[in-house]
């Protein structure tokens, strides 16, 4: 639920990382983007519970969408910079 042109990915940068094995093929895709998943799940569920309390309504109630969090069936939202 958050635009795309709002999210950086930095890979290979040896300003970032100083020594690296090479990404061995496939396999950075199949471990990286899973761990990228699950970190992505997590930011997301917390998201939800501090949107939660700010906005006083229940995480199930809560939804991501078009950069803003907001309570499903209500105009009550927070933009997702103001939930980071």
């Amino acid at each position: 639920g958050v635009p795309l042109d709002s999210i950086s990915i930095v890979h290979g940068d040896t300003d970032k990382v100083q020594m690296g094995m090479g990404t061995y093929g496939s396999r950075s895709g199949a471990v990286g983007m899973s761990a990228v998943v699950k970190a992505m799940d997590k930011v997301e569920a917390k998201a939800k519970k501090i949107a939660a309390h700010l906005l006083e309504a229940d995480e199930a109630d809560i939804e991501i969408k078009d950069g803003n969090v907001r309570v499903a069936g209500t105009d009550k939202s927070l933009p997702w910079f103001q939930v980071a």
